[in-house]
């Protein structure tokens, strides 16, 4: 199995899965200030086998954390991971450099993003499990 990793840059990079590992860890838990500054600051993983079509994309703002979606091809729903015991606070984030209206809830910290990269990385069939203090939020058909 192999992931199409999206950078911030806009650059493709078609990787199998055992390498990723440590470019995750680098880019999401050791220094994501300088990968996430560039271009318009959002990745994302894509899986195409063929059968199943679905990417986890992501977006970092430093002092909030991760804006962490995932879509499937198939039942055409985004979810969104969220924070469910925070204030709901809307806040303007920048997607593909268009301003986007979000929630605060819809930020997690890089262990909590972590979670949901190493799942998908583990099985991209099926929504990553949420963890503690978290739930996918479904946001609409896309």
């Amino acid at each position: 199995m192999s992931l199409l990793v999206v950078t911030p840059s806009g650059r493709f990079e078609d990787l199998p899965a055992d390498e990723l590992d440590e470019l995750l860890r680098d880019v999401f838990l050791d220094d994501p200030e300088s990968y996430w500054s560039a271009a318009d600051g959002d990745a994302g993983l894509h899986f195409d086998d063929g059968k199943t079509r679905a990417r986890l994309v992501l977006l970092y703002q430093a002092g909030r954390g991760y804006y962490v979606s995932y879509y499937r091809a198939g039942d055409g729903t985004e979810h969104v991971l969220q924070q469910s015991a925070l204030a709901d606070t809307p806040v303007t984030v920048y997607f593909g450099g268009e301003p986007l209206q979000a929630s605060s809830r819809m930020f997690v910290t890089p262990s909590q993003a972590w979670g949901a990269i190493s799942q998908f990385v583990a099985d991209p069939h099926r929504l990553p499990a949420p963890g503690a203090e978290l739930s996918w939020a479904a946001t609409g058909k896309v």
